[in-house]
């Protein structure tokens, strides 16, 4: 009887410490891990949408720990730890804080992000590493305002003018010819400790697949924007992301006259089809094994909809209406000008683009909705990506879900492209993308159910990053503290005057500034007064995102040019993130 009664004590012992490791699973880690000092939130929400994909969890509590999630589960449910803080908002629905994929980060914008949502971006694009480094230390440490940042090395091989030793990108990227070269410099790139590798358009096959096995031994991830990024996937280099769609859209084209079309249209000197136009080319008999491959080989796909479509959309008048009332909003006064501009100039650009080009692309971007909603349907991993040139940082994350759902995924499908996709993608699903036990503490708080309507995601009531909670708000003197080391687009460099010498007379001169990187936004000033300045563009057919002219024809008034002398003249880039250019001197002689 002894024996049979201690059996039935560790049998009853066993179930229930059965039962406590299935609640640890249901509600999350043990409350006695907690930090005394830590803060206990919880949220009730009406609605939980935790984005995995899977069905909502209606009335639902989210107890959060410090700066993780700890334990989640239907009201009443689960465990209520003493001293917790409760916020009611059961009349609102939660999810995921939005992932960035394709960030090209500056030191305005962090605001921009976490009032949009967006919790995380991959910060991908030409920032100088060690101010990047910078920017995440200071995220991460509390003293910055901004999303959590994942740091990412950029190679490439050299070509064209803005590439290379002296270029605008050259001072970000590195550059490299051949494999083995590849190699060593993704080795000195990862000891800097980046938790991403952009392989950038120019490199090989070979030169790819170096980057790819060095990165992937240190468990980093490779993602490429190469022309040949999606034919060197299918080749099977182990890329872990595709960005942007037209290696997507090229690797669709299989006729041999479509492809020699496309290579004339793509490389000839004048008049160089667009990328838009590039997707007009798909070929339907060529999305499923593209498809099947991408899917089979794990790619994520970040078409980054929103920057180079969204002007496309059956919604553009109201994106165009809402972006522009935002920009004007006094609490933006921030925004750098040159930013500003191209955002009004894309929208007004692409509204007076030529009609049979209109079509054109307008054609090419259905077949590109077609080729997303097949790839989602499948089991693809797309990604939201904003790359944000004419669009504003967070909204842009926003305005992609809408895009993916106008392409035809359900917006539970399009809410994964900014949650678990892109987490899953970086190997950080245990950190971020998803509302789960051991996650930060992520959450966005909206209006309204972004399952019924997508563009409920723009009804943000509060914003939770690892914790903390913020409104979304606009403080018109938003500064970060630890500026860029370089200007947001390359500095104006004036070469000439023309003509260089004058004599002064009664009546304006009119002078031409030679140059380059000029901006539509450039003001001039002549011995340091503020002049009339026109910045002199050629005719373009497509709208370019941030232009650079090489002249600007500046007018002076005979009241600043009566003495013979020698003048000072110098371009500037207002705002942050502004520069200003070299000085070039206009000689007054005597008459």
């Amino acid at each position: 009887m002894k024996k049979s009664r201690g059996l039935r004590i560790k049998r009853r012992r066993a179930a229930r410490l059965a039962l406590c490791a299935l609640a640890a699973l249901v509600l999350g880690v043990g409350y006695e891990t907690m930090a005394a000092d830590e803060e206990i939130l919880v949220l009730q929400v009406r609605g939980l949408i935790d984005g995995s994909g899977g069905p909502a969890l209606e009335d639902a509590e989210i107890v959060i720990v410090g700066k993780r999630v700890h334990a989640v589960g239907k009201r009443g449910t689960v465990a209520i730890p003493r001293g917790a803080s409760t916020l009611n908002f059961r009349e609102k629905f939660a999810m995921p804080g939005l992932v960035d994929a394709h960030a090209h980060y500056r030191e305005w914008q962090g605001e921009l992000y976490l009032s949009h949502g967006v919790t995380t971006a991959f910060d991908i694009g030409d920032n100088p590493l060690p101010w990047s480094f910078a920017q995440q230390e200071g995220i991460d440490k509390g003293k910055i305002l901004g999303p959590r940042l994942l740091r990412a090395a950029r190679l490439n091989r050299p070509a064209g003018e803005d590439t290379g030793a002296g270029g605008a990108r050259g001072r970000t990227e590195v550059y490299v010819r051949g494999a083995e070269q590849a190699r060593a410099e993704t080795k000195k790139a990862l000891a800097t400790g980046v938790d991403i590798v952009k392989a950038l358009e120019d490199l090989t096959t070979e030169e790819l697949g170096a980057i790819v096995a060095e990165a992937h031994a240190a468990k980093k991830p490779v993602i490429t924007h190469s022309l040949n990024g999606t034919e060197a996937a299918l080749a099977g280099v182990e890329i872990d992301s595709i960005e942007h769609s037209h290696s997507v859209a090229l690797a669709t084209v299989t006729g041999a006259e479509a492809k020699k079309k496309l290579h004339e249209g793509r490389t000839r000197a004048r008049d160089r089809m667009t990328s838009q136009e590039v997707h007009s080319f798909m070929e339907e008999r060529g999305y499923a094994p593209v498809i099947r491959q991408l899917i089979a080989k794990k790619v994520c796909f970040t078409p980054t909809l929103a920057t180079a479509w969204r002007a496309f959309s059956v919604n553009k008048k109201k994106f165009q209406d809402d972006e522009l009332r935002l920009l004007a909003s006094p609490g933006l006064a921030y925004v750098p000008p040159y930013f500003r501009v191209n955002t009004q100039d894309h929208f007004r650009g692409i509204a007076a683009i030529d009609g049979n080009l209109q079509q054109i692309i307008e054609a090419g971007y259905r077949k590109l909705q077609d080729f997303l909603r097949r790839f989602a349907k499948a089991g693809g991993r797309l990604q939201t990506g904003s790359d944000p040139n004419s669009i504003l940082p967070g909204l842009a994350v926003q305005r992609e879900l809408q895009l993916f759902v106008e392409a035809g995924l359900t917006p539970r499908e399009a809410i994964t492209t900014a949650t678990k996709n892109p987490a899953e993608c970086v190997g950080r699903a245990a950190d971020f993308g998803t509302i789960a036990p051991g996650r930060f503490a992520d959450i966005v708080i909206l209006d309204a159910n972004p399952l019924l309507d997508i563009s409920a995601i723009e009804r943000i009531h509060t914003v939770f990053k690892e914790g903390v909670a913020r409104k979304p708000e606009y403080d018109p003197d938003y500064r970060n503290p630890i500026p860029r080391t370089e200007p947001d687009r390359p500095a104006p460099e004036i070469e000439k005057l023309v003509p260089d010498s004058v004599v002064p007379g009664a009546t304006p001169l009119v002078l031409s500034v030679r140059g380059k990187n000029f901006l539509s936004t450039a003001q001039v000033k002549f011995n340091g007064r503020p002049v009339s300045a026109e910045v002199q563009f050629r005719a373009a057919k497509f709208p370019q995102n941030f232009r650079r002219a090489t002249e600007i024809k500046i007018t002076i008034s005979p009241e600043l040019l009566r003495q013979p002398g020698t003048y000072s003249v110098v371009v500037e880039h207002p705002g942050i993130g502004g520069s200003t250019s070299n000085t070039a001197h206009l000689i007054a002689k005597f008459r």
